[in-house]
């Protein structure tokens, strides 16, 4: 079995203006860069050409998973946090930004998204502690929030389109 050097790859200077800044529609539409190993020879493709260069004894692996939306924002403290994992029941690691806005028995309430209307009041998050890595210990106080109501999906920051609610379903994958 052959190895493909992922680092070697990745380690490549990509020119800004082929790094995709929205998504591709139609969807097949999507840009996809072929590298011959053997040869070196680059290509550019599109993901519609990915079922001519597959062969019967490919396997290919779809990655079904759904972004949650885990990010929100708090305006009212002019923080950002990014939900890592809910540990149990009201309680969440997270990243947060900025750190020094962030410290323990801080409270936040996150911004509702655009066009939600959520029943009640906003939901409040405490900052219990710092752990190892740069991240949070949250605790949901009261009942807790429906992140559909409440968070963005958390996209890397070459995606401009990123911050328009109407477009987070663009970022989500869509059966074939």
């Amino acid at each position: 079995m052959s190895t493909f050097d992922l680092n070697k790859l990745l380690s490549l200077t990509i020119p800004h203006d082929r790094i995709a800044t929205s998504p591709a529609h139609p969807r097949d539409s999507a840009r996809l860069l072929l590298v011959r190993r053997a040869t070196s020879e680059i290509t550019d493709l599109t993901i519609r050409d990915l079922p001519s260069l597959l062969s019967p004894s490919n396997l290919l692996v779809l990655n079904n998973s759904k972004v949650i939306p885990a990010r929100l924002i708090c305006s009212q403290n002019r923080t950002e946090l990014l939900l890592l994992e809910e540990t149990s029941p009201g309680w969440w690691t997270a990243l947060g930004t900025p750190s020094k806005r962030l410290q323990p028995g801080t409270i936040v309430s996150p911004d509702p998204i655009p066009g939600s209307t959520p029943a009640g009041p906003a939901p409040q998050l405490r900052v219990e502690k710092h752990i190892p890595g740069g991240q949070l210990v949250l605790r949901v106080l009261g009942d807790s929030f429906n992140l559909q109501q409440y968070g963005l999906p958390p996209l890397p920051p070459y995606i401009l389109k990123s911050r328009k609610v109407q477009g987070q379903p663009d970022f989500q994958p869509t059966d074939p």
